[in-house]
């Protein structure tokens, strides 16, 4: 059973500490930093998996989506029924007042055996006075992330480091910190790099600064991201460019069967 018990506007090193005691009816997650967004899109699902919820339907409001969908998949109220997530994504962030009005009605009277959670773009702060917002932030929660700082980035490379193996020291550690500028999808993109290319051996700043000078436009992550959000226009373009870039098959294939196995361990 969904706890509907206080309204909550959390932040995502809350997060973890919230799901240990709590899995409330409505999620709002909203970023602008893609990465920090899956992985908390991520914990909601695997405590939602953990306590029954077994199945997942995802609904992506693109110009033009039907309303009716969600209200028909939020109104599943058969005894023989599995509980469901549904997964919402606003690639836009626009909702519109037909969209609006449907998220308020079900806020009004949320299913038990139901669990929406929905995904966008960062909430500027006058959007958290949008009558819609107000309604999931009565019984769930809204969670905005912002971009980490510069020390928090630094903190986030320290860790992902150690968690990837890698013998990098601290003077390595600053190139790849400054050459990220903050955009942690490319930072887990070097990552996965050097961890193919050099494993658990010694890396040197030759070595280091070699593997940033190959680079591409689009990082392979982009690709994953928009995997994820079931962007298909981005997709095919991001694909297309990566061709003739001659980004090599195996760092594409590896960071989307990384994506495939996550899922997978839910």
């Amino acid at each position: 059973m969904l706890d509907i018990l206080f309204t909550m506007k959390i932040y995502f090193n809350q997060l973890r500490q919230h799901l240990s005691t709590n899995l409330l009816p409505v999620y709002l997650v909203s970023s602008d930093e893609p990465l920090q967004q899956i992985e908390a899109l991520d914990l909601i699902r695997k405590k939602a998996f953990d306590t029954g919820f077994l199945e997942r339907k995802i609904l992506t409001v693109l110009p033009g989506f039907d309303w009716k969908m969600f209200q028909q998949e939020s109104d599943n109220y058969s005894l023989f029924s599995e509980k469901i997530i549904i997964d919402l994504s606003i690639p836009n962030g626009k909702i519109g007042k037909e969209g609006s009005d449907v998220i308020k009605t079900y806020c009004n009277k949320p299913n038990s055996d139901v669990l929406v959670v929905i995904r966008m773009p960062k909430l500027q702060a006058s959007a958290l006075q949008q009558a819609w917002v107000k309604s999931i932030d009565k019984i769930g929660a809204v969670l905005r992330i912002y971009m980490l700082t510069h020390k928090e980035t630094d903190q986030w490379l320290s860790q992902n480091i150690k968690k990837f193996g890698l013998n990098l020291d601290n003077k390595c550690k600053s190139i790849l910190l400054n050459s990220i500028e903050g955009n942690l999808i490319a930072a887990k993109q070097e990552l996965f790099k050097l961890k193919i290319g050099f494993g658990d051996q010694k890396i040197s700043e030759e070595d280091l600064f070699n593997t940033l000078a190959n680079d591409s436009r689009y990082e392979v992550f982009d690709l994953t991201q928009a995997i994820l959000v079931s962007d298909f226009e981005r997709i095919s373009k991001i694909t297309h460019r990566l061709m003739q870039e001659g980004v090599p098959e195996l760092l594409v294939l590896y960071a989307i069967t990384s994506e495939v196995r996550n899922l997978l361990k839910l």
